[in-house]
């Protein structure tokens, strides 16, 4: 018996990503969830994180043979501990355990005391669990041990986190070239791959765009007159470009906006719909312009799976056949971004081409290259010769 995360069908035909058990899903976070899917609140997405910090709560519970009314605020304690202790004869709950840093714990702890204060309360139908007023119990539904005070009390125990500013990860041209130069040798026994490949990674860099963005990109949003792409975020598109397999997560964000890409990107993009794109995708009419080259799926749209292994086998050591660079999908868009921050471009151009919709997101990027400050301050030097002296001859 396994708890999970897992995306189910609603009988509207919105897939809804909630708690199961045995592939079957739970009533209580359930419901739980589905308070939050309505427009004005959140986005499937939304849903899932939020689910995604419950999920080791109702792990615990299973793995501890208990179910919700039977929670006191000692059980609470418990699961603040066993958060970050490593059982050998059992997986952690959480996916790093003791290595998870404190905000992890925080947050996975935040999320059940806020189903658990949930309910408590009475909706609109009928609540879930309530607590007894004046000695006395409803006993139509069950009696939750746990007060609001204990919740209260349970609040505070971990010390908040100190934030830091983390420079996102990104690649110098050198590490560009290579990754380049391995598509081409790698993929040489195959045209069709190397030429679906190359083009993937040059439109992912020079269009800043996410993993999502990549995945669900429809042939009819490529403008190849004025060089744009339209990166929009339909949840019918994704749906029928993500979630044909159970294991495609949708990450993309919510939104549109347009990108610019260079004549060499578009170039690539053109040879792959020429000669390298799927017939059989056509046959299809699912629209994606990435599709699958080999197997059962020839010409379906690509999957998250063949993606990540082929930046996974770009990773890889050298004498494994890699590059021996860490790449990731998202490590292009940050190599963009701090590329066009480095080179003078102006931050309000790289907040529309990342699609950001606030101008501090994008600043995260304002981070100069060693090189680029060492090109500065000689310039700089140089101006000044009154304030650092001349060369000693």
């Amino acid at each position: 018996m396994t708890v999970t995360l897992e995306w189910v069908q609603m009988p509207n035909g919105v897939f809804f990503s909630t708690i199961c058990k045995n592939d079957i899903p739970l009533p209580e976070p359930t419901r739980y969830l589905l308070t939050y899917v309505y427009p004005e609140h959140g986005s499937a997405q939304t849903v899932r994180t939020y689910a995604q910090w419950l999920l080791p709560f109702f792990k615990w519970l299973d793995r501890q043979g208990m179910s919700l009314i039977d929670v006191t605020r000692v059980d609470i304690e418990r699961f603040r501990r066993d958060l970050s202790f490593t059982n050998v004869a059992t997986t952690p709950l959480l996916s790093k355990g003791v290595e998870s840093a404190s905000s992890t714990i925080r947050y996975a702890i935040d999320a059940a005391l806020r189903f658990l204060t949930w309910a408590m309360e009475r909706d609109d139908t009928e609540s879930l669990l309530v607590t007894s007023k004046r000695g006395s119990v409803n006993k139509r539904v069950p009696h939750l041990r746990l007060t609001r005070k204990d919740i209260i009390l349970v609040k505070d125990p971990l010390p908040k986190p100190r934030k830091r500013r983390v420079l996102p990860k990104f690649l110098t041209q050198f590490q560009l070239d290579t990754c380049r130069k391995w598509i081409m040798d790698t993929y040489a026994f195959n045209a069709r791959l190397q030429l679906r490949n190359r083009a993937m990674f040059e439109v992912m860099w020079d269009g800043a765009l996410r993993r999502g963005s990549l995945l669900g990109l429809q042939s009819k949003s490529i403008n190849w007159k004025e060089r744009t792409i339209l990166v929009s975020f339909d949840e019918k598109d994704y749906r029928d470009a993500w979630y044909r397999k159970t294991s495609n997560r949708r990450s993309a964000k919510t939104g549109e906006y347009m990108v610019i890409i260079a004549d060499q990107t578009l170039q690539w993009l053109d040879r792959y719909r020429q000669d390298a794109r799927p017939v059989e995708a056509v046959r299809l009419g699912h629209g994606i312009f990435f599709c699958e080259q080999d197997g059962n799926d020839h010409g379906q749209a690509l999957s998250f799976q063949t993606l990540k292994y082929f930046f996974e086998l770009m990773s890889n050591p050298v004498d494994q056949g890699g590059t021996g660079i860490h790449v990731t999908p998202h490590m292009l868009r940050h190599t963009w971004a701090t590329m066009a921050e480095d080179y003078g471009l102006p931050r309000e151009t790289i907040q529309h081409q990342l699609g950001h919709a606030h101008i501090a997101t994008t600043e995260i990027y304002s981070y100069v290259s060693p090189e680029k400050r060492r090109q500065d301050m000689e310039q700089w030097y140089k101006s000044r010769p009154e304030r650092f002296g001349r060369a000693i001859q």
